[in-house]
C-alpha cells in the first residue's frame, strides 16, 4: 500500500516595524457593560452549530477589562510601563500578524510573536479595536501570546481590524521600545476541511491508522473515518472474475468480515 504524506506549512511574512503612533486607546478602567449589545448576531463559523455572537456597532465587551499577566510577569510590571502613549524610537520586530496582512472572521485565533530589542525581558501587548470599549492589554515575559478564544471570536465578528502595540523593557525598567501591526479582518467566513491520513505503525490495523480532519478555524482534530468503518467488496479482474483477496497481516486480520 503506498502511502502519502501531507503537511500543512504555513507561510509567514516577516517584516519589522518601524516607531509607529500610540495606540489611540488606553486599557478602560470601568465596568464592563457597554450598552451596544443588540440586533439579530452573526455566526462565526460555516458548520452551523457555533456560537451566535451577537450584534454590535459601538462600545462592545469583547475585550475584557481586567489586564492579563502571562509568563513571569507580575502585577508591578503595569506601573513600571506606564502612560501607554510613551516608547520608541526603538522598535521590536513583530512578526505576526504581519502589517497589513488580512484573515477570514472565522478563523484560527490570531498569535502575537515578535522579536525584542537587546536586553529586553518585559512586554506589553496591546490589542485594539475602534469598536470595542477597551482595548486587551496583556503584560508578559514570553515574545508570543496566542489571544484569548472568546476574545477573538467576538472581535472577528464586530471589527474590520486590529491594531497589535508591543512595548518592551529590560527587567529593571528604564527605556521602553515601541512597535505596532495591524491585521485587517474580513466580513467573510472561509469555509472547507481538511482531511489526511495518520498512522503510528507500519502495518495498518484498527488501533494505529486512521483519517483525521478538521474545519477552518477548529482548535483541534477529530477522528473522520477508522479502519473498521471501511468494508470492502470483492473485487473483479479484467475478465470479469472475482480476485482473491489480498494477504492480511496479523495486526488487520481482525477487520476481516
Amino acid at each position: 500500500m503506498n502511502r502519502r504524506i501531507f503537511a500543512l506549512l504555513p507561510v509567514v511574512t516577516f517584516a519589522c516595524a518601524a516607531n509607529s503612533a500610540p495606540s489611540s486607546r488606553a486599557n478602560g478602567s470601568g465596568g464592563n457593560t457597554g450598552d451596544g449589545v443588540g440586533g439579530s448576531g452573526i455566526i462565526t463559523n460555516t458548520g452551523g452549530s457555533g456560537p451566535v455572537i451577537p450584534g454590535c456597532s459601538k462600545d462592545c465587551t469583547d475585550f475584557q477589562t481586567a489586564v492579563i499577566f502571562d509568563g513571569a510577569a507580575t502585577a508591578d510590571v503595569a506601573t513600571k510601563f506606564g502612560d501607554p502613549s510613551t516608547g520608541g524610537p526603538a522598535a521590536a520586530c513583530i512578526i505576526e500578524p504581519a502589517p497589513g496582512s488580512m484573515v477570514p472572521r472565522n478563523w484560527w485565533r490570531p498569535r502575537v510573536h515578535f522579536t525584542a530589542q537587546p536586553g529586553e525581558a518585559l512586554f506589553e501587548i496591546r490589542v485594539h479595536a475602534d469598536i470595542e470599549k477597551n482595548d486587551l492589554v496583556v503584560y508578559t515575559s514570553n515574545t508570543t501570546y496566542l489571544l484569548p478564544v472568546d476574545a477573538w471570536k467576538g472581535v472577528a465578528a464586530h471589527s474590520q481590524s486590529l491594531t497589535v502595540t508591543v512595548r518592551g523593557m529590560s527587567g529593571a525598567g528604564g527605556a521602553i521600545s515601541k512597535a505596532s501591526s495591524v491585521l485587517n479582518i474580513a466580513p467573510v467566513d472561509a469555509g472547507g476541511a481538511m482531511v489526511y491520513w495518520g498512522t503510528t505503525s507500519v502495518e495498518e490495523s484498527t488501533t494505529t491508522s486512521k483519517l483525521i480532519g478538521l474545519q477552518v478555524g477548529q482548535e483541534g482534530t477529530v477522528d473522520a473515518l477508522h479502519v473498521d468503518d471501511v468494508k470492502e467488496a470483492d473485487l473483479f479482474n479484467e475478465q470479469g472474475l472475482i480476485k482473491p483477496s489480498p494477504p492480511v497481516t496479523s495486526a488487520a486480520a481482525t477487520m476481516a468480515t
